[in-house]
């Protein structure tokens, strides 16, 4: 993992000659470095014009000779935060969400209000509109109001009750646990720092998200951005999703 980017090295042999392979995917999108490792450079420049020929013939050559993949990855990396469902269509994040707007903060037995209610919804029409790939269960805080917003969100039957997000102590072990292989975990809770990583202007409102990338059990976790899905949907993309009007 470098960040936001999953990397896979590998290392064999092509017509005798040692060559090591490394793949950048970014946004279910991937580009491949191929190394020559021979004596001599005669020998180097023979087996590079050799597969240079075969990658062409398959039209697997970049479009822009001299392209490196770091330059290509840093694209790759603004086009997605710009558009952060087409970050979250490739899986491998854990995505916290603040429960919806309850009827008020007193107590734990508060329920979500009527315009509470209609987010959560909002929220779960637009996931499942955008094919969002979600691993269930989904886990929610058994406080009333976050437990209410998953339900509505994802279905009562996709739930399950997770203690460990109103334990602060034990929440950061939880959030570094990496989803399965294409999938996105899902938490509902309530206000956190996140270890401090938020900035100050990083204000997680009613159904604000907060977008962790998972480095594994006891290594931590990344937090990439700070989201409000639906005004994304709204505002930047209204064109793929017109019926997104909340009511006032």
């Amino acid at each position: 993992m470098y960040g936001p980017i999953t990397a896979q090295k590998y290392q064999g042999e092509w017509n005798g000659v040692k060559e090591s392979i490394e793949v950048w995917t970014v946004a279910g999108s991937s580009i491949v470095e191929i190394t020559t490792e021979a004596l001599g450079i005669e020998a180097a420049q023979s087996s590079h014009a050799l597969m240079e020929n075969l990658l062409q013939q398959q039209n697997l050559l970049p479009l822009q000779p001299g392209l490196s993949k770091t330059g290509w990855a840093l694209k790759k990396l603004l086009q997605t935060i710009s558009d952060p469902f087409s970050l979250l269509l490739q899986g491998g994040f854990n995505l916290y969400f603040r429960h919806a707007k309850p009827e008020s903060t007193v107590d734990d037995e508060v329920m979500l209000s009527q315009s509470g209610q209609e987010q959560a919804r909002k929220l779960g029409e637009l996931l499942s509109a955008r094919k969002i790939p979600i691993q269930l269960p989904v886990s929610a805080s058994p406080i009333n109001r976050a437990r209410q917003t998953a339900e509505i969100a994802f279905s009562e039957k996709n739930i399950q009750i997770e203690p460990q997000l109103i334990q602060k102590n034990h929440l950061p072990q939880l959030l570094e646990v990496v989803p399965k292989q294409g999938f996105n975990q899902v938490f509902v809770a309530h206000q956190f720092t996140f270890n401090n990583q938020l900035k100050e202007f990083d204000d997680l409102l009613y159904l604000g998200m907060v977008l962790l990338k998972p480095l594994g059990e006891g290594k931590g976790y990344t937090v990439v951005q700070v989201l409000d899905l639906l005004q994304e949907a709204l505002i930047k993309h209204s064109s793929d999703v017109p019926e997104l009007t909340l009511k006032k």
